[in-house]
């Protein structure tokens, strides 16, 4: 029987860039829900949305060329994954290399791109 151990965490969302600052952000009731900055919202009913901003969005991961070549989705999920494993101590070599995988799932992605090329 095969076993799935998760290891290490990480996110980035509307509340932080990182599993901690998130956390301190939802016990201290922060919400981040403001006006829509990403787009316009004027033709819209509602005006507002808790956005992961972009200043959260660490280039040392994810660089500018990279950001225009990608959906912003991979972006976050990149950034999210390379804290995840920072978060659990993995240090790949030889051998784990041969042994250790990564399983992402989305349910939609890459909207931005569809509205822009539509």
């Amino acid at each position: 029987m095969r076993r799935v151990v998760v290891t290490g965490l990480g996110t980035i969302n509307p509340l932080g860039g990182s599993v901690n600052s998130s956390w301190e952000a939802l016990i201290g009731s922060k919400s981040n829900i403001k006006k829509i900055k990403s787009f316009d919202p004027e033709n819209y009913p509602c005006k507002i949305a808790a956005e992961v901003e972009d200043s959260l969005i660490d280039e040392t991961i994810v660089s500018k060329r990279d950001l225009r070549k990608i959906d912003r989705f991979i972006a976050l999920g990149l950034i999210a994954a390379d804290e995840a494993i920072k978060d659990s101590g993995f240090i790949s070599d030889e051998k784990t290399a041969l042994t250790s995988g990564v399983m992402v799932g989305s349910g939609i992605g890459g909207l931005d791109t569809i509205y822009k090329n539509s």
